[in-house]
C-alpha cells in the first residue's frame, strides 16, 4: 500500500500506523541529512513532495513494525522542527496549503497522539515535547488552513479530520465502548485540554466559531466517551488531571453558554452538553451549583460541608423525569467525592445526608441500585464511621442505625428478589464486620414474611461461616444470633427442604449453646416456626431419614461431625412438644442397639459414639440441663456393652480408624457412657479397676519394648497414647466416685509413664507419615495430662502421693518443656502446677521453670493466641497458693514472685490486653483468703499499683461503684465477676481496680495487722497523687 499525492490518511490507516511512521521518519531523517537546514527554511511544498517520494518507496507492509518507530519519528521530527513559530510562519508564506498537506498534518497529529497514549520505555521525556509543541503546532496549521482556505479542509467521504483524531484516543481509553481503561484517563485529559480549541472552536472575539464548528460534521460533545472522561478526571486522584479536567468542563460549558444551539431532535434533547436556548438559564444555574459542590465537598472542615448540604440535596431532589437535570453520574460524582474525604467527622456527615434523604422526597437517589450498592456501600465500609458517643461506649451507633433504617426503606419499595441481590452485594462488596452487623439490622427491620428463598437462606449461611470477616468470636456470635433472627422473620418455608434447614439453622447456632435454651424467645419462635410450617409429623420423618442416611453413608471425620450437628440441632426442636423428644430419637437408639453387635465395623461404631455425644451435648445445652439423653433412652442395659465395644477398639483396632480424631470421639463416648454409668458407683469402680489392671499390664509391655530397642509398630504408637487417654479417664472417674484405693498401683508403673515415648516405625503409609506429627503433639499432651490427673489424684490419696517421685518427674517436665509446642507445652505446665501442689519443689527448680516459661514466651510473641494461653498457664502455674506461701518464692518485692510480677505489670501487662486482669484474679483469691495474708503484706507495693492501675475514663467513678456493689457479694463469687466483667464490658483496667477495691473491703477494721496494711495503702496513694 502507498499513499499518492493529495490522499488524505483514510481512519483505515490507523491499523499500520506504525508502518506509516516508520516511513515518514525515515523520510524526513534522509530530508534531513540531504540539506543540512532547519525544516522552516524550506518551503512546505518542496518539503511534502521530498517526503512523499520517500514514501512511494516504502511497502507499508514490509517494516520494522514497532512502536519505537513512533517515538523515534516523534523525537526527530520534534528536532527539525525548531519552534511552530517559523513553521507557521512559512505555511503563511507558501500561499499553497492544501488538501495535500493533510496527510502530513494527519501522521504528525497520530503519531503525537500514539506517542502520549501510550509511550514506549525510555521515550516518556517526549510526551512533554509532543503535549507542548507538536499538537499546539498541528492545531494551528489545521485551524490556519481552515480559515484560509476550507475548501481543502472540508470533511469528505474518509471522515472527518477531529472525527478521526477522537476516535484514535477512543481505541486506547474505551476499546470496548463500555468502560473506560484507567491507565490512559491522564494522558487522554491531557490531549483533550490541549484540543479543546479546535473540537470546540473560537473566534478571534471569544465566541464559540459557529462556521468552522459546523462545518465539520464531528461533535464531541455528543460522545459518551468524552462525558465518562470528564467524569472520570473530576474523580481522580490525581490532581493534575482533576485540573485539566475542570479546564475541559468549564472550556465545554462555556461553549454551550454562548453558542446558539440549533432546535435539536428529541432523542438529543437530553444530552448534558446540548442545550436548548430556552433551558440556557437553568442549565447555567446547575453547573454553577456543580462548580460550587465540586470545590468544596472535599473540604476536610466540617463547617466548610456542612452549609453545602442543601445544595447538594437540591440537584438530586425532584422527579426522575424532570428536565433540564444532572444525570445521575454527576451528582454522585459530588457525593463520592464528600464519600473520599479524609475527615471522619466530615464523611460522616455527607453519608448522613445522604442516607437521611427520603423516598418520596428524592426518588432519584432510590431509583439509583448501582450508586446505593456500589459507590455508598464501599463508603460505608470503615469502621471509624459506626464509633458510639465517648461518654456512653455500650450505646449502639446512631450512624449505624441510620445505615440499617436507610436500606430497609430502599428494600421495602423493591421486588422480592431485591432482598436476595441485597445480600449478595453485601458479600461481595464489604470487607469490615461492623458495617455488615449494622447492614444485616436492616432486614431484621423489615416486616415479616416469606421474602427468603433458598438462595437468599444459602447467603445468610455464607455470612455465619465468613471466619475471615468475622475473626472475632463476639462478633462471629452476634452475627450468628442476627443471621438467626432474620431467618424466622423472613425465610420462606416452602422454599426449603430439610437438609437446609438443618444446615442452616446448625451454621447460626454455632458456638451460641449458651444463649441458645428452651427457655430463649429464639427457640420458642424456631419451634413454632417449625411446626406452623411443616405439619404433622414432617419432622419426626426427616430426622428419622436423616439418621438412616447417617449411619448408611461413608463419611469422613469432618463430614460425620457437620451431619451429628445437624440432627442434633433438629432433634432439640422435639424438646418442645411433651413427648417428642423420646419419640423423635427412637431412631438413634435402635441404630445404636447394632454397635454391640460382633460383625458392626469400627466406623460403624464412631459413627455411632460421635451422633450419642453431639445430641447429648445439645440436649443439655437446649434444656439447660433438664433433660438427659440417656435417661430418655434408658440406656442402662447397654452401656457396658458399648464401653466394652469402644475399649475393644482403641485398645485392639485402633489402627482401623483413619483419622485421630476418630479415636478423639470414641473417648469422649467412654467418658460419657462413664458419667452415666458413675449412678452405680460400686460397678464402675469395679470395672475401672480391672481397666486399669489391663492397661498397667500394658505399660509393661511398652517399657520391655523399649528395653529390647526393636523396631515399633504404627499400631504400638497409637496404643500407647490409646493407654494414658484411658487411664487419665479412669483416674478422672475414681476421683468423681470418691475411690482412692490402687493396690496394683507402683512407682515402676509412674516411671513407665514419665519415661515412655513414641519411636517413629520405619515404614509408614503416606496418610500415617502425614499424620506422624500430630501423633507426637497428641500423645505428649496425653501423657503430661495423665501425669497431671494422677498429682491431682494425689493429693487425695496417701497411698498414690507415697509412689511419685516428685522432684524427679518435676525435672522431667522441665527437659520436655524445652522442645514442647502447642498444647504440649499447656499440659506441661498444668502438669508442674499439680506437682507442686503435693510437695515443696526447690527454689532453683521454680526459678529453672519460670526463665524456661519465658524464654517460650519470648519465641511465641508474634503468635498471640499462644502467647496468651502460655501466659495464663504461666499465671496459674506461679501465682497459686503453694509458690504464694513460701518465704523464699513471694516473700517481698525482690522475691522471684515479685520480679515476675514487676515484668508482668510494666512490660507485658503495657502491651497485651486482659494479662494484669487474669493475673489480679489469681492473687485476689489468694490474698482474701487468711492464708494470704502475708503474701499481701509482703508485695504490698504492688497492692496499691494496682489500686491505680490502667488510665482513668470518664464516669469511671459511677461504673466502678456499680462494679464494687457487684463483686461485694458473697454468694457465687463467680457468677458475679462474670457480671462485673460484662458490666465494664472491654475496660478490663476497671476489673484490677474492682479486684483490688474488693480486697480492702475484706479487711478486718478491728485487726491491728489489717489496719497496718490499710495505713500503708493509703501512704503510697496519697505519694501518687501528690507525684
Amino acid at each position: 500500500m502507498e499513499l499518492s499525492r493529495g490522499e488524505p490518511v483514510p481512519p483505515t490507516l490507523l491499523d499500520t500506523l506504525p508502518a506509516l511512521l516508520f516511513a515518514v521518519r525515515a523520510a524526513i531523517a534522509l530530508l534531513n541529512e540531504r540539506h543540512r537546514r532547519p525544516i522552516a527554511a524550506m518551503g512546505l511544498t518542496q518539503l511534502y513532495e521530498e517526503v512523499e517520494g520517500r514514501l512511494k518507496q516504502f511497502n507499508l507492509q514490509d517494516h520494522e513494525n514497532s512502536a519505537q518507530s513512533v517515538a523515534s519519528f516523534v523525537r526527530e521530527a520534534l528536532l527539525i522542527i525548531e519552534s511552530e513559530e517559523s513553521l507557521t510562519a512559512s505555511v503563511k508564506e507558501t500561499k499553497r496549503i492544501g488538501k495535500e498537506w493533510l496527510p502530513l498534518l494527519h501522521v504528525l497529529l497520530y503519531s503525537g497522539i500514539t506517542l502520549t497514549m501510550n509511550p514506549p520505555d525510555g521515550e516518556e521525556a517526549y510526551v512533554t515535547a509532543v503535549l507542548q509543541h507538536l499538537l499546539p503546532m498541528t492545531s494551528k496549521i489545521w485551524k490556519f488552513g481552515n480559515e484560509r482556505m476550507p475548501e481543502f479542509f472540508a470533511p469528505d467521504g474518509d471522515g472527518d479530520w477531529l472525527a478521526v483524531s477522537w476516535g484514535l484516543i477512543c481505541e486506547f481509553l474505551a476499546p470496548n465502548s463500555a468502560v473506560l481503561n484507567g491507565q490512559f484517563v491522564a494522558p487522554a485529559v491531557s490531549l483533550v485540554a490541549r484540543m479543546m480549541k479546535i473540537y470546540l472552536p473560537w473566534s478571534d472575539a471569544e465566541k464559540p466559531d459557529a462556521g468552522l464548528f459546523e462545518r465539520h460534521a464531528f461533535d464531541i460533545r455528543t460522545d459518551a466517551e468524552f462525558t465518562a472522561l470528564i467524569r472520570t478526571g473530576l474523580g481522580s486522584g490525581e490532581g493534575a488531571v482533576r485540573k485539566q479536567t475542570v479546564y475541559i468542563l468549564k472550556q465545554t460549558i462555556k461553549f454551550c453558554t454562548f453558542y446558539l444551539q440549533p432546535p435539536l431532535p428529541r432523542s438529543e434533547a437530553d444530552n448534558t452538553f446540548m442545550w436548548e436556548a430556552i433551558d440556557r438559564p437553568k442549565w447555567g444555574e446547575i453547573w454553577r451549583k456543580f462548580f460550587l459542590l465540586y470545590e468544596s465537598m472535599q473540604e476536610s472542615q466540617v463547617h466548610i460541608v456542612e452549609p453545602m448540604i442543601p445544595l447538594l440535596r437540591s440537584l438530586i431532589a425532584g422527579p426522575v423525569d424532570e428536565k433540564p437535570a444532572l444525570g445521575k453520574s454527576w451528582w454522585v460524582l459530588l457525593i463520592q467525592r464528600g464519600f473520599c474525604c479524609n475527615a471522619v467527622n466530615t464523611r460522616r456527615l455527607v453519608l448522613g445526608s445522604v442516607l437521611e434523604m427520603d423516598l418520596a422526597e428524592y426518588p432519584r437517589l432510590w431509583g439509583a441500585d448501582d450508586f446505593l450498592y456500589g459507590t455508598l456501600l464501599e463508603a460505608l465500609d470503615s469502621t471509624s464511621l459506626y464509633q458510639a458517643n465517648a461518654d456512653a461506649p455500650t450505646t449502639v451507633s446512631e450512624f449505624g442505625m441510620t445505615v440499617a433504617r436507610f436500606y430497609c426503606g430502599y428494600l421495602q419499595t423493591s421486588t422480592d428478589r431485591s432482598v436476595v441481590k441485597y445480600l449478595e452485594q453485601v458479600a461481595t462488596r464489604m470487607r469490615s464486620a461492623t458495617p455488615v452487623l449494622f447492614l444485616l439490622q436492616a432486614l431484621l427491620l423489615l416486616p415479616s414474611g416469606p421474602l427468603l428463598n433458598l438462595e437468599g437462606v444459602v447467603m445468610l449461611r455464607a455470612f455465619s461461616k465468613n471466619n475471615n470477616l468475622f475473626h472475632n468470636i463476639k462478633a462471629r456470635r452476634l452475627v450468628r444470633w442476627q443471621l438467626l433472627h432474620i431467618f424466622i422473620n423472613l425465610a420462606d418455608p416452602s422454599q426449603l427442604a430439610f437438609s437446609d434447614i438443618a444446615s442452616t439453622l446448625t451454621a447460626f447456632l454455632r458456638e451460641r449453646s449458651a444463649q441458645f435454651t428452651i427457655h430463649c424467645r429464639e427457640y420458642t419462635e424456631l419451634a413454632a416456626w417449625l411446626q406452623a410450617s411443616y405439619e404433622g409429623d414432617y419432622i419426626d420423618r426427616n430426622i428419622a431419614l436423616a439418621v438412616q442416611q447417617y449411619f448408611s453413608t461413608s463419611l469422613s471425620m469432618a463430614e460425620m461431625r457437620g451431619r451429628a450437628e445437624e440432627v442434633a440441632t433438629m432433634l432439640t426442636f422435639t424438646l418442645a412438644k411433651e413427648g417428642g423428644f423420646a419419640q423423635a430419637v427412637r431412631p438413634l437408639y435402635q441404630q445404636m442397639t447394632l454397635i454391640a453387635s460382633a460383625d458392626a465395623k469400627p466406623s460403624y461404631v464412631v459413627a455411632g459414639v460421635t451422633l450419642f455425644v453431639t445430641l447429648n451435648a445439645a440436649v443439655r445445652d437446649v434444656s439447660c440441663g433438664t433433660a438427659d439423653l440417656m435417661s430418655s433412652l434408658d440406656v442402662s442395659a447397654k452401656l457396658y456393652e458399648w464401653i466394652s465395644v469402644c475399649e475393644t477398639i482403641l485398645l485392639k483396632k485402633c489402627e482401623m480408624l483413619s483419622e485421630l480424631e476418630a479415636l478423639s470421639m470414641l473417648l469422649r463416648g467412654m467418658d460419657l457412657f462413664f458419667e452415666k454409668a458413675a449412678e452405680k458407683p460400686d460397678a464402675l469402680v469395679t470395672y475401672l479397676d480391672m481397666l486399669l489392671y489391663r492397661l498397667a499390664d500394658l505399660l509393661t509391655v511398652f517399657a520391655q519394648q523399649a528395653a529390647a530397642k526393636e523396631a515399633e509398630s504404627y499400631f504400638l504408637q497409637l496404643q500407647k497414647m490409646v493407654a494414658f487417654e484411658l487411664m487419665a479417664l479412669s483416674f478422672r472417674m475414681l476421683e468423681r466416685v470418691g475411690s482412692f484405693h490402687l493396690g496394683f498401683i507402683d512407682p515402676l508403673i509412674i516411671e513407665a509413664i514419665v519415661d515412655c515415648e513414641l519411636e517413629k516405625p520405619p515404614r509408614l503409609s503416606d496418610a500415617q507419615t502425614e499424620e506422624w506429627d500430630a501423633l507426637l503433639l497428641a500423645f505428649s499432651v496425653s501423657k503430661w495430662a495423665l501425669v497431671s490427673t494422677i498429682a491431682r489424684f494425689a493429693q487425695r490419696s496417701d497411698e498414690m502421693h507415697s509412689l511419685i517421685d516428685i522432684p524427679s518427674v518435676f525435672k522431667k517436665c522441665l527437659e520436655r518443656l524445652e522442645s514442647a509446642k502447642y498444647k504440649s507445652v499447656l499440659a506441661i505446665l498444668n502438669c508442674m502446677r499439680q506437682l507442686v501442689m503435693l510437695q515443696h519443689i526447690s527454689s532453683d527448680l521454680i526459678g529453672e521453670a519460670i526463665t524456661l516459661s519465658r524464654a517460650i514466651l519470648d519465641e511465641t510473641a508474634n503468635t498471640p493466641i499462644w502467647y496468651y494461653l502460655y501466659l495464663e498457664a504461666l499465671i496459674d502455674f506461679f501465682f497459686q497458693p503453694a509458690i504464694l506461701m513460701r518465704d523464699d518464692l513471694a516473700g517481698s518485692i525482690d522475691s522471684p514472685a515479685g520480679h515476675l510480677l514487676d515484668h508482668l505489670l510494666h512490660h507485658v501487662g503495657v502491651k497485651r490486653k486482659n494479662i494484669v486482669a487474669r493475673l489480679t484474679r489469681n492473687l485476689f483469691s489468694f490474698w482474701c483468703s487468711d492464708a494470704g495474708h502475708s503474701s499481701r503484706v509482703a508485695l504490698q507495693p504492688y497492692v496499691s499499683e494496682l489500686l491505680l492501675y490502667g488510665p482513668q475514663r470518664e464516669e469511671g467513678e459511677e461504673r466502678l461503684a456499680t462494679a464494687l456493689t457487684l463483686s461485694n457479694h458473697q454468694e457465687s463469687v463467680e457468677g458475679e465477676r462474670r457480671e462485673v466483667v460484662e458490666a465494664l464490658g472491654s475496660g478490663c483496667d476497671y476489673l484490677v481496680r474492682v479486684h483490688m477495691n474488693t480486697l480492702l473491703l475484706h479487711l478486718d477494721p478491728e485487726a491491728r495487722d489489717d489496719c497496718a496494711f490499710a495505713i500503708t495503702i493509703l501512704d503510697d496513694l496519697l505519694d501518687s497523687i501528690a507525684q
